[in-house]
């Protein structure tokens, strides 16, 4: 049998989302990662998009998730129930924040537990977990070895020699298992472009945590990403040594906490407080807000808008915004740190102090990682395409003897001993597009919806019965159009009228086309645009 691997990137090239790699050795079909994509523009209700497996002609046999943002998982309960007999394989933090998504859905799965120490057996292909360091708990990338072969995948780390909540990037497993052979690299490409050439560590961002805490004179608000287990905890400890209550509010914050605790990655303690176990005007707590995207349903917005139930902005509160805006939400976050400054309330964030940092890597971080690896071919991976051509570039510029290649969603790199060939897809299937209750829906149904926003709508009755009569019943409602289209509709339905009554096709289907056209063509000359218009029959 030959000892070719392919590797086939389904998701997560040329996008920062939607990570998802296949991998085919002898008779493994392994999936790494199962991830989500956001969409970067309101999409008419689109929860998020999913990567489209039908141009995978096996079944996968295995699923081996690396940690667990949902980037990287969110798209599990698809891929389980269009996969029902897949193995998968995850770390702690992963393994239970799936197993709370599997029940939220009513189903279950065992899911096989990998450490820092393990392996997971595959056919020939002896797969490594290697731990790295990334803003959320137990992270890996994966050593796949095959003979004097040696494939290093890591799409999300970072380098944080200050780490106090979890261990270092583990470079002697790495190097250990890798060592005389011919290697290659796929790594993360998301901050290529950073002026942070190495990428800080949360212990850099404490003291300006810690002043904020201590010269706060009202709440706290602080919002940041829910999956971020290490600065939550360094909020628990400046709670302590303040004498704060901490109370996390919003579903996806409560559920990290709570997974968090499970894990024994939060310890018990008497500063976390649950939100009936407080009262919302105390000056000495610090809330946890979870929407730090400025997501509609989240509690940061709420709280931004007025909107909430238990907490009212005062002019003596102090927001922190702890957090990055990722593409798309950048207006979002601006409205509500605008609100907030008309409700009196201070605002900080991370262009006044240094309150955040990335999960990803710098160059230095790049740097070190190549040094320690060697690797003969490097392929950028987890980036927009831009990323991924500056990640190539400075490999180039940096590492002349290492040979850089520039890879998209659904092509194929093969590799057979220290021969590397790349195999360019002839097509490439779109998202799949997720919406209300995790349900698929079509992009021609999303074009629809934009019409309508775009357009509005025009519903015309007709009684059927009545066309034959002299007075035709015709009703007109409007939808989406401006008031001044109630000052038309009477000389609407006279121009109808008349129409009908002079029309020469008698036949319903040309009747409602004409109809619709006639419309269309009148409501143009008074708005400029021509609305959508959906005749009936009744």
């Amino acid at each position: 049998m030959s000892k070719k691997i392919t590797l086939t990137p389904i998701g997560g090239v040329g996008q920062i989302g939607s990570n998802s790699t296949l991998i085919k050795y002898k008779n493994e079909v392994i999936l790494i990662d199962c991830g989500i994509l956001f969409p970067y523009e309101d999409f008419f209700d689109i929860n998020y998009l999913i990567p489209d497996l039908s141009k995978v002609e096996e079944t996968p046999n295995k699923l081996i998730i690396t940690h667990g943002h949902e980037d990287h998982i969110g798209a599990i309960v698809h891929f389980i129930l269009q996969y029902p007999e897949v193995e998968v394989h995850a770390p702690l933090f992963a393994k239970k924040l799936i197993e709370r998504k599997l029940g939220h859905k009513k189903m279950s799965k065992k899911i096989h537990l990998y450490n820092r120490d393990g392996y997971i057996e595959c056919d020939g292909l002896n797969v490594l977990p290697i731990q790295v360091n990334h803003s959320i708990p137990d992270t890996y990338g994966m050593l796949l070895n095959i003979d004097e072969t040696s494939i290093f995948f890591v799409s999300d780390f970072k380098i944080d020699q200050k780490a106090k909540f979890e261990p270092n990037f583990d470079f002697e497993k790495l190097k250990k298992n890798s060592e005389g052979k011919f290697k290659i690299l796929l790594a993360d490409s998301t901050n290529i472009k950073s002026k942070n050439l190495h990428t800080p560590s949360e212990e850099d961002i404490f003291p300006e945590l810690e002043e904020i805490i201590k010269n706060a004179n009202g709440r706290i608000f602080i919002t940041s990403f829910a999956s971020n287990v290490f600065r939550i905890r360094n909020f628990i400890l400046l709670a302590e040594k303040y004498g704060k209550r901490l109370v996390p509010h919003g579903r996806s914050m409560i559920n990290y906490i709570a997974t968090a605790t499970e894990c024994e990655h939060i310890h018990e303690t008497k500063v976390l407080r649950e939100l009936d176990q407080i009262d919302p005007n105390d000056p000495k707590l610090i809330v946890l807000l979870s929407g730090c995207q400025g997501d509609f349903k989240g509690a940061f917005r709420r709280v931004a808008k007025g909107e909430d139930s238990n907490f009212k902005v005062k002019e003596t509160d102090t927001f922190v915004i702890s957090s990055k805006a990722i593409p798309g939400s950048e207006k979002k976050i601006s409205l509500l740190i605008n609100s907030l400054y008309e409700l009196g309330a201070k605002v900080i964030n991370n262009d006044e102090a240094h309150i955040h940092v990335s999960g990803h890597p710098g160059k230095e971080d790049l740097r070190i990682l190549y040094d320690q690896f060697s690797p003969d071919v490097a392929i950028p991976i987890h980036g927009e395409t831009e990323f991924l051509y500056q990640h190539a570039k400075w490999i180039d510029d940096n590492y002349p003897k290492t040979t850089s290649h520039v890879i998209k969603n659904f092509d194929s790199v093969q590799i057979e001993g220290t021969k590397v060939t790349l195999v360019p897809t002839d097509s490439s299937p779109e998202p799949i597009l997720i919406h209300g209750q995790d349900l698929p829906i079509e992009k021609s149904a999303i074009s629809e919806r934009r019409k309508m926003a775009c357009n509005g709508v025009i519903f015309i009755s007709i009684n059927k019965e009545s066309l034959s009569k002299r007075k035709i019943s015709i009703e007109c409602n409007f939808m989406g159009l401006p008031l001044l289209c109630l000052d038309h509709k009477e000389v609407l339905l006279d121009y109808l009228h008349n129409f009908l009554a002079t029309r020469k096709v008698k036949l319903l289907e040309q009747t409602s086309e004409d109809l619709r056209v006639e419309t269309r063509r009148f409501m143009n000359n008074i708005l400029g645009y021509k609305p959508i218009t959906i005749v009936q029959f009744v």
